[in-house]
């Protein structure tokens, strides 16, 4: 979704603020590879979730989960981040203004 606010300035220029980009900043629970070798019961007991963090522009969203890349072209994507919802402990949608100027 696209929001425009058009702004005039003194010097006869226009400011057109859009809103067509959002970043993401979510906090989840990742998932935990505890060892690639054996290990003892009171080893494997000390493992815990992993509370992770990425921040990203959101791409697109489905029932399951969120998607996320950290790099834009104007033809590519790059670093992308498929983030399961019912893993996230919190989410914050920071709008990024685009600004465009013509005089």
């Amino acid at each position: 979704m696209e929001t425009n606010l058009m702004v005039s300035c003194s010097l006869g220029c226009s400011l057109s603020i859009t809103h067509d980009v959002m970043i993401y900043y979510i906090k989840f629970l990742d998932h935990v590879s505890t060892s690639n070798a054996w290990e003892t019961v009171e080893e494997f007991n000390k493992n815990k979730l992993e509370i992770c963090e990425v921040v990203g522009f959101f791409e697109k969203e489905d029932n399951d989960a969120i998607y996320l890349s950290t790099m834009k072209s104007k033809t590519d994507l790059g670093s992308g981040h498929i983030i399961i919802k019912s893993a996230i402990i919190s989410l914050k949608k920071i709008p990024l203004d685009r600004r465009r100027v013509s005089s």
